[in-house]
């Protein structure tokens, strides 16, 4: 019999160490909700042949805390591979109003990879989601389930 989703992710994260668990807490600790990073480029760098001008792509640059955060998350196995984008489909109304006292910590888990994958498409995705407040929540209920669970 196959594994479910929700049976993989448990498996997954029971295998981060509660030092793990714990130093993500404070990671998670050093990133400012209210400034996850800013917009960057945009402007001229230089001129063509003709002179008319050439501009770089606008990026969201995140803040150095926030990306030490996420390289940890990778790191420590927490953002977990499953058909991320399936799920958002078939969950809009979860990802639109996140309640995190009332979501499932596999819910929560699920919420957290689409965002960050959801990032790599949608340039700036992640700073908007932590700005709102909802990805930090979902991170620390994240941390305060399955981190009392490890040994």
């Amino acid at each position: 019999m196959e594994k479910s989703i929700d049976d993989s992710i448990d498996e997954q994260l029971a295998k981060v160490t509660r030092e793990q668990w714990t130093h993500l807490e404070s990671l998670v600790d050093a990133v400012d909700p209210h400034s996850p990073g800013h917009w960057a480029g945009g402007e001229v760098v230089s001129r063509t042949a003709e002179g008319k001008p050439v501009i770089s792509m606008p990026y969201y640059s995140y803040s150095e805390p926030l990306l030490i955060l996420v390289e940890k998350m990778y790191e420590y196995g927490v953002v977990v591979a499953f058909g991320w984008v399936a799920w958002s489909e078939r969950n809009q109304k979860l990802l639109s109003n996140l309640v995190v006292t009332e979501t499932p910590a596999n819910d929560l888990v699920k919420y957290m990879v689409t965002v960050l994958r959801s990032d790599r498409f949608r340039e700036g995705y992640l700073g908007k989601e932590i700005r709102s407040g909802d990805f930090l929540a979902a991170l620390r209920a994240i941390i305060h389930h399955y981190g009392r669970m490890t040994s």
